[in-house]
């Protein structure tokens, strides 16, 4: 299962709970509007978190490939200058 949308779903099923808790609650409207936009500003924080943090794991593992792939590049090299050192010598 793709951790993106179990964390997105995860994070709508707690704004819809808390949203549905709030205007069920006896308080004044403009009580109830500050902890929506309170509780809002927390659900976007904690989002932009687990946004930066699957970006930067995201990120991480692009470099690890790409050394991964210079590493290759490098020992196939190598082994291609190998080959024609042999081949040269095996032809004189």
């Amino acid at each position: 299962m793709d951790t993106g949308r179990v964390v997105m779903g995860l994070l709508t099923g707690i704004a819809v709970g808390a949203i549905a808790g709030v205007l069920f609650a006896p308080a004044k409207g403009t009580v109830t509007r500050k902890k929506l936009s309170k509780k809002g500003e927390n659900y976007l924080e904690d989002l932009e978190d687990k946004y930066n943090e699957l970006i930067n794991r995201m990120v991480g593992k692009l470099e690890n490939t790409k050394g991964g792939v210079h590493k290759n590049i490098k020992h196939a090299t190598s082994a291609v200058n190998h080959i024609k050192k042999v081949v040269k010598h095996s032809a004189r």
